[in-house]
């Protein structure tokens, strides 16, 4: 009997098992992040369907049964080194993920893939290159999902404290001292302080316990810090973060100097922070894709998200945080954004003919749950 069917996809453009989706049968030291992203995340609002629960478990039994370094495995491998399709049922089959374009990308792919070999009963391998390793959790206990590199096909081809405002740099620099009234300074100083409260600061962070220091902080409408913790007894004001993610550098400036110049109305404390701007997409270097994985992670936790158009990045961001993100459409001069309607991503380039006649034909007006994305004529995604 035949044993292996092979289909390769190119894809482009709580709880600790987050209600039964994680497999419990993994420990905490095999891979750290699977057990600590999920205390991260806000508790979710819909629960997994039995049917889903069952086919998860389902499918993790078929990747043990299937995968690398099984029998079955290999008597697959040998059927693809015969150049022959065996013909007729077949006990395993797979799905293989190729990798193309940037990171944003390549992980809603590979959900899709994944969503695609649950489904069909395909069993999903994915060929990473050197720029993905390490970035993910094997998902399926006793096995991996990871391509062997002895697969005969060939040619399968800190952040915070360098803020510009830290409290005790200011110091250290003589633009701000403990017994200032800044009212009376004679150049610009910051709508918000970062006070590094962390176990690598400096002298002059640690004046900020000093009682003079209290004094000119109390003159600050915002101030931001490593360890909210010990800053709540002092002074009372939940403190608020703005994320900004860019490969440029000049919307974090912006946001950053506006902050810098205006007080906000409310008090509130502001930090403006980016963690990184490559200025340029490097896809194919590791350290570039590890900087992109932990900004969507970032983004996934924020209590609001505020994406661009046709943005995969922020795609995937919404989806692990659950989050129904605005959007920058530019309805017109007074309505700059919207509130998309669901956290589902936009499929940007979806058929448009009906598969049986192949006419063309509007896939956005068929049915009520599969509709347009807000943000790109012609796409479509889908609506509950």
């Amino acid at each position: 009997m035949a044993t292996g069917a092979w289909i390769w996809i190119l894809m482009g453009s709580v709880n600790e098992s987050l209600g039964g989706l994680l497999s419990l049968a993994f420990d905490e030291s095999s891979c750290r992040s699977r057990f600590e992203s999920a205390k991260l995340l806000k508790p979710p609002n819909h629960t997994p369907s039995p049917y889903l629960l069952e086919k998860l478990r389902s499918y993790e039994a078929l990747h043990q049964k299937c995968g690398p370094n099984t029998e079955l495995y290999r008597e697959s491998i040998r059927q693809l080194t015969s150049n022959r399709s065996g013909g007729g049922p077949t006990e395993c089959n797979y799905v293989v993920w190729l990798p193309q374009h940037a990171l944003g990308n390549r992980m809603i792919s590979i959900t899709s893939a994944f969503l695609y070999a649950l489904l069909n009963d395909k069993v999903l391998l994915l060929f990473f290159p050197d720029c993905m390793n390490g970035l993910f959790c094997e998902p399926f206990p006793n096995t991996t999902w990871l391509l062997p590199s002895n697969f005969p096909i060939t040619h399968v081809t800190s952040i915070f404290d360098k803020d510009p405002n830290r409290y005790g740099n200011l110091l250290r620099d003589k633009i701000l001292r403990n017994d200032m009234n800044i009212t009376n300074a004679s150049i610009p100083l910051p709508a918000y302080l970062y006070l590094h409260l962390v176990h690598n600061n400096n002298d002059y962070d640690r004046m900020f316990y000093c009682e003079d220091a209290q004094l000119l902080l109390r003159q600050f409408p915002c101030l931001d810090t490593k360890d909210a913790a010990a800053l709540s007894d002092i002074i009372r004001v939940k403190p608020k973060a703005v994320l900004v993610t860019s490969l440029k550098s000049e919307y974090f400036e912006r946001i950053r100097d506006t902050y810098y110049r205006n007080a906000t109305a409310t008090g509130e404390v502001i930090g403006v922070y980016q963690p990184s701007h490559e200025e340029k997409q490097f896809t194919e270097k590791l350290d570039h894709n590890v900087k992109a994985l932990a900004e969507i992670y970032l983004l996934s936790l924020r209590d609001s998200l505020i994406t661009s158009q046709y943005s995969t990045f922020g795609y995937v961001a919404q989806g692990l945080g659950g989050i129904r993100p605005w959007l920058l459409v530019r309805l017109d001069d007074e309505n700059l954004c919207l509130q998309s309607s669901t956290m589902e991503p936009c499929f940007h380039f979806p058929p448009s003919f009906e598969c049986k006649s192949r006419r063309e034909l509007d896939l956005g007006s068929v049915v009520p749950y599969v509709r347009h994305c807000e943000d790109k004529a012609g796409g479509i995604k889908l609506f509950y």
